[in-house]
């Protein structure tokens, strides 16, 4: 998944002394990637680690109802529309006096939420419906001045809180596209606030920024302050994973990284389940979205202030000394001995502690440096392929795995906590096939064809006949089970692909496209399945199958080094497959073309 953000920094310096023949002190070859991996692999994964993991696990289950809750936050509800005259006579009447429905002729006592709107001049009753059982509330839309909801699954929802019915369906959307909005900055801020100040003072910062945005989205009094809230927890979510996620990472191992960075996703998977669960017993939106996103809280307000600063950090920000100490004490608690090499190296890190102060200062000029060149690298082929493919395709895949799962409510509108608990099923089996099978097919075929598939799969959910539901159920389930695997498997395959000066930002590059493919899927999914029911299959369908065939433009990086420089991504891009074949077809076509006889190409003359 995720590769640590602070990678970045010592690995600009180290390139830096390459080129300007700057001599560092030696602690700062210890501080490199490999050396300091070597004093994380000797001292394993014990004690010292479990509480960094432990909030990496609890924050990754606060995110579900945020990013995903908004199936049973915003779910739709019907209703009926009542003039005002209707409104007048059932105010006259007990609230639960039973009315009667003519529907085709036949007398029912049963409620009828039709979900139709009035006719804003005339205010006639769509449906021919006289009376009604239920109680009613005064909306101020000219279409539907007074309206009653079913409450028959849900009992209140964002729907029926600011009556997003009528005239104001269309802003229905806004409170996950609001979301993603929040998402965009706050991964930004929180990636700045992480670099400076550290992981476990952004994940602080956070979670103080998260819990307070929660409160006040239970008693926000206008939809406006409500969007408003839902941006600035959008941005806490991003602000609290990223720096939590890098933290963990950059604390465990380097041969077990990789497995654990891709297995972090599983709690997400099982807050999607939670979710369900909860939102199966509460159905009133504020109280459902309060206890899951405050709960957690309860274990992470402790974790925040116990665990340790990621020794990576601290090292690239002068703070040698202080990393040193904490190596040695991740040692002791993990009951390690380590060999004389990496002891003395950590002593060198007390030793040269004032000596980084001074490399501290040279960091922003070289960061400057970047930005100014920043240009050069769009001159390469290979990065150019990079930065135009690598967002594509995780905006496409962005917009379809939350369209999905935000589809619950038009594929299953009775039972959409059965639809969301397969979902999270569905998502956490991704994650236990994909990890062994990304070690050895490879990132780049895998993701190809579980978008392919899984974009052939919704254009078959198609032709599939409403009768069966089984099969259309399977075929939906089965898409999102590959999407979500190329999901899990593009965080692990798209820092490989950029050099180490552009790793960071290019995932957030990235992140930032993910981000605007989750604000198009609420379009599609609540405006556009409404007019035409085949849109979602047929968006969904068609992004799936453009993405499989942008990904094999992009070079293999299983067992590949990690480019260091834009000259390492462009000898890797020569020596990819495709690129392979078409230089000797235009080379062989070429060499016959030279091989012509001048005498073939005179013209004929009598």
């Amino acid at each position: 998944m995720v590769r640590c953000a602070a990678y970045n920094c010592i690995n600009r310096l180290r390139n830096a002394s390459r080129d300007n023949g700057i001599t560092f002190p030696s602690f700062m070859a210890m501080t490199t990637d490999k050396e300091l991996d070597d004093v994380l692999d000797a001292i394993g994964c014990g004690l010292w680690q479990i509480p960094v993991l432990v909030l990496s696990i609890v924050t990754m289950l606060v995110l579900p109802v945020h990013s995903m809750g908004s199936t049973l936050l915003s779910a739709p509800i019907a209703f009926r529309c009542f003039s005002a005259s209707n409104a007048s006579q059932l105010s006259l009447q007990s609230p639960n006096v039973n009315f009667t429905n003519n529907v085709d002729g036949q007398n029912s006592t049963a409620p009828f939420y039709d979900s139709k709107c009035l006719d804003p001049e005339s205010h006639v009753l769509l449906g021919n419906a006289e009376s009604f059982k239920g109680e009613s509330h005064f909306t101020g839309l000219p279409s539907c001045p007074w309206v009653s909801y079913d409450q028959s699954i849900f009992l209140s929802t964002i729907v029926s809180e600011w009556n997003l019915i009528c005239e104001r369906e269309m802003l229905k959307p806004l409170f996950q596209m609001m979301y993603s909005v929040g998402a965009l900055i706050g991964g930004f801020i929180g990636g700045q606030v992480s670099d400076s100040f550290g992981r476990k003072r952004a994940v602080q910062i956070a979670t103080f920024i998260n819990v307070t945005s929660a409160v006040l989205l239970y008693f926000s009094p206008l939809f406006s302050v409500t969007l408003l809230t839902r941006a600035v927890i959008g941005g806490s979510c991003n602000f609290m994973f990223l720096p939590a996620y890098s933290l963990a990472l950059e604390t465990i191992p380097s041969k077990h990284r990789t497995v654990v960075g891709m297995l972090l996703g599983i709690p997400y998977s099982v807050g999607i389940i939670i979710l369900a669960g909860t939102g199966y017993v509460i159905r009133v939106w504020k109280h459902l979205m309060i206890l899951n996103a405050a709960t957690p809280f309860i274990f992470i307000i402790p974790l925040i202030f116990w665990v340790n600063e990621s020794p990576r950090w601290l090292i690239q920000h002068g703070n040698a000394l202080e990393a040193s100490k904490m190596l040695s004490h991740a040692a002791k608690v993990n009951k390690v001995t380590l060999s004389d090499p990496l002891t003395e190296a950590i002593q060198e890190l007390r030793k040269s502690h004032d000596e980084e102060k001074g490399i501290r200062r040279r960091r922003w000029e070289l960061c400057r440096e970047t930005c100014k060149d920043a240009s050069s690298y769009f001159q390469s082929v290979g990065m150019r392929l990079i930065f135009l493919i690598s967002p594509i395709a995780w905006l496409l895949q962005g917009c379809l795995y939350l369209g999905v799962i935000l589809n619950a409510n038009n594929f299953s509108s009775n039972d959409p906590f059965v639809y969301i608990t397969i979902s999270g099923a569905m998502d956490m089996i991704s994650i236990l096939l994909t990890t062994p099978l990304s070690m050895r097919i490879g990132r780049r075929a895998l993701i190809a064809w579980f978008l392919l598939v899984g974009g052939v799969l919704f254009m078959i959910d198609l032709i599939v006949p409403e009768a069966l539901h089984w099969l259309k159920f399977a075929l939906v389930m089965t898409a999102l089970t590959l999407v979500a695997g190329s999901f899990q498997i593009n965080f692990l395959y798209t820092p490989e692909l950029y050099p180490t000066l552009l790793r960071t930002r290019g995932l957030a590059l990235s992140n930032f496209a993910c981000n605007i493919g989750f604000m198009v899927a609420p379009l599609v999914v609540d405006l556009l399945a409404p007019l035409a029911w085949w849109s979602v299959g047929v968006t969904f369908g068609c992004g799936g199958l453009v993405a499989s065939i942008l990904v094999p433009f992009l070079p293999e990086t299983l067992h590949r080094p990690l480019p260091d420089t834009v000259l390492d991504v462009d000898e890797r891009h020569e020596n990819s497959h495709y690129y392979i074949n078409w230089t000797r077809k235009r080379r062989t076509d070429m060499e016959m073309a030279s091989k012509v006889k001048p005498e073939e190409n005179e013209p004929l003359t009598t």
